[in-house]
């Protein structure tokens, strides 16, 4: 079943980032690049890892989950702590990958990369 195309609440997305690693390196959101990157390639691997991040001043009540999507179909959820890193849990393949930082069910974050066929 696919997610809907959901929106961050505006006045949180702002406190919040994830930040997504390929073992030390760190992917940009919007990013696209092939599966046989001599540098990111390493995803293959199976060492994907995000960490959710608050850069406010106070703390939001609620329990905090990253959801992993990919082309549009959720994967699962995974209760986080602020600065833990989360394991992807899966070996990456092709496709459009979403991770979704949830505060209760409201979403307050998106980060969004591609991987594409290698040469």
């Amino acid at each position: 079943m696919a997610i809907p195309n959901e929106v961050p609440t505006p006045a949180l997305a702002d406190e919040f980032a994830i930040e997504v690693l390929s073992r030390t390196n760190r992917i940009e959101n919007g990013s696209s690049f092939p599966v046989d990157d001599r540098i990111l390639g390493e995803l293959a691997l199976g060492d994907i890892k995000v960490m959710a991040v608050f850069q406010g001043q106070h703390l939001p009540r609620g329990r905090l989950t990253l959801e992993w999507v990919l082309d549009g179909i959720p994967l699962g959820r995974k209760p986080v702590q602020l600065g833990q890193l989360v394991e992807y849990g899966a070996e990456p393949t092709v496709g459009t990958y979403k991770v979704v930082l949830r505060l209760g069910e409201r979403v307050i974050q998106n980060f969004t990369f591609r991987i594409t066929p290698g040469k």
